[in-house]
């Protein structure tokens, strides 16, 4: 299911991106690295329990959709959710594994990774998750946003 995820969501913004001119490798280092730095804002804010970047970098068009564990949410009802599971939280670890960046573009980019959660909930009780995740990026209007994204996960 996640692959073909993957790989649906590949080949859309390969087709969105077919009639550019190729990409030299400076500017895939700079697209990387500034993917690089976007996932290290919403990642570090998640670690924080906090929707904050999240919410201001999800595209906010009606039609878009995100995914946990094979669930599709709009963008009020995807940070609605987390909120409420942040509320059961005093905090969560993120450590990211194996990170990718797949620049397609100059207007879209893949990233994707595995990720080991460690939660601690309001008990003090900890419980892991490893998850994969793969978030598509696209400069619209001059803004990089996130158009969709993948998370799945399954207990440690």
């Amino acid at each position: 299911m996640k692959k073909t995820a993957i790989l649906l969501t590949l080949l859309s913004a390969l087709l969105i991106s077919a009639c550019e001119l190729p990409l030299k490798e400076k500017q895939v280092l700079k697209l990387q690295q500034e993917t690089n730095r976007n996932m290290v804002i919403i990642l570090s804010e998640m670690e924080k329990l906090q929707t904050t970047s999240l919410t201001s970098y999800l595209d906010d068009h009606p039609t878009r959709r995100f995914y946990l564990n094979g669930k599709s949410f709009a963008k009020d009802k995807i940070t609605q959710y987390l909120q409420s599971q942040y509320r059961s939280l005093n905090g969560q670890k993120l450590r990211v594994i194996d990170p990718r960046v797949i620049v397609i573009s100059h207007k879209s980019v893949l990233w994707s990774a595995e990720i080991s959660v460690v939660k601690t909930d309001k008990d003090g009780q900890t419980h892991g998750e490893y998850r994969t995740d793969s978030w598509l990026w696209q400069k619209i209007d001059d803004r990089w946003t996130v158009t969709h994204f993948n998370l799945s996960s399954s207990g440690m």
